[in-house]
């Protein structure tokens, strides 16, 4: 018989049982929250970086938890997912150009949530579960278009 390896050894000790496996995946999550906020203090080391890696790989491979279930796993957290992809595109630019307007970081970070919400319900989520078939070429002739804007621009 071979020997196993550690991630097999982690994988085996998981589904061993539903307590251990709550354990280790909330303490990959609160590893997680760790590092992150000791790489926010200043403190950037490639250690730090190899341990949310490996903890996020950890919590992936052992699922949720009672402690993640209860912070990951209620609607607030769920409806932040859904948006956050809009929210990370829209907030740089939109902040840089709010504070032309407004230097208020509160009035600026809330239009950009909520343009993360039209953008999400009112264009993404349509244009993705849209069944025609003509999304794709139309999607593609705009990119095209583009990059012939933005090269004759330069």
């Amino acid at each position: 018989m071979r020997e196993q390896t550690l991630w097999e050894q982690t994988k085996t000790m998981c589904k061993r049982s539903i307590s251990i496996k709550g354990i280790i995946s909330s303490l990959a999550t609160i590893l997680i929250i760790y590092s992150l906020a000791y790489q926010d203090a200043g403190n950037r080391s490639d250690f730090l970086t190899l341990t949310v890696i490996l903890s996020t790989a950890v919590f992936i491979h052992c699922g949720m938890g009672i402690f993640n279930d209860l912070i990951l796993g209620n609607w607030v957290a769920i409806f932040i997912g859904k948006i956050s992809y809009s929210w990370y595109l829209l907030h740089f630019p939109l902040l840089k150009f709010c504070n032309f307007c407004s230097p208020n970081v509160y009035v600026n970070v809330g239009t950009s949530f909520v343009l993360a919400i039209l953008c999400t319900y009112g264009i993404e989520n349509n244009i993705r579960f849209n069944k025609s078939k003509c999304v794709v070429p139309a999607l593609v002739i705009v990119m095209g278009l583009l990059v012939i804007l933005f090269k004759n621009a330069s």
